[in-house]
């Protein structure tokens, strides 16, 4: 019996890290799915919009890609956060009024499901059971999600005609490590629709982005896109 049981519990041991590691795959899956679901939200509002991604108020105003539809400086002033994506915003914001970024997708129903915008391997404070009851709520002050919406190309290209197949849109969460979705690496949506998993061999690129405490002007948010740039299905 006692050699029994320690067969037994040998087996567990070698089989629970495996099942773990099962588990973080299926959940990638799902965060892929989220992706691509995005994606086709992207592409939608595009050809809505004559082919311009989705605003963000943190995007440069002045970018000669910006085809006029930047909002000038008052206007700025009064355009406020309302669907936070917990790494692309800062601190301290007050009346929260009017979607941003990949909030417009869902504000505008081109994605209405509030679980296409949390990753199933968030480990943080904001994971979808936190909000779910908060989607369908008027007034709602704020809602997370567990993407990075960049909202434009390297050069500040804001149409989607403008960007290479290749180029990152949307990735995992990367402003501080407790944002960060999953152990080694991140899901990457690029302009053509694609996902692809960019591995970070070695943790280099979380070690990078673990102290960064907002994707806003951050160099290493910046160099991480340029990472990402070129890992879609479409590059060579």
């Amino acid at each position: 019996m006692l050699v029994s049981l320690a067969i037994v519990a040998l087996l567990m041991g070698i089989l629970l890290p495996s099942l773990g590691r099962m588990r973080e795959i299926a959940r990638q899956a799902v965060c892929a799915s989220n992706n691509r679901q995005i994606g086709l939200g992207v592409h939608m509002f595009a050809d809505a919009n004559s082919e311009y991604l989705p605003t963000s108020q943190f995007l440069d105003p002045n970018s000669p890609y910006s085809g006029g539809r930047s909002l000038g400086a008052q206007q700025r002033s009064m355009v406020m956060l309302r669907f936070r994506t917990m790494p692309h915003v800062g601190t301290g914001r007050g009346q929260l009024s009017h979607w941003d970024g990949l909030g417009k997708l869902f504000a505008e129903r081109f994605l209405p499901a509030s679980a296409v915008f949390y990753c199933p391997s968030h480990r943080g404070e904001h994971p979808l059971e936190r909000y779910a009851d908060e989607f369908d709520l008027a007034g709602v002050p704020e809602i997370f999600a567990n993407y990075q919406y960049r909202g434009q190309g390297p050069d500040g290209q804001r149409r989607l005609h403008q960007l290479s197949s290749n180029v990152a849109l949307v990735a995992d969460a990367m402003a501080g490590e407790a944002f960060f979705n999953h152990a080694a690496g991140f899901n990457v949506l690029s302009a053509d629709g694609s996902v692809s998993w960019f591995a970070d061999v070695g943790g280099s690129l979380a070690t990078q982005l673990a102290e960064t405490a907002t994707a806003v002007n951050d160099n290493s948010v910046r160099e991480a896109w340029g990472r990402f740039d070129g890992h879609g299905l479409g590059a060579p």
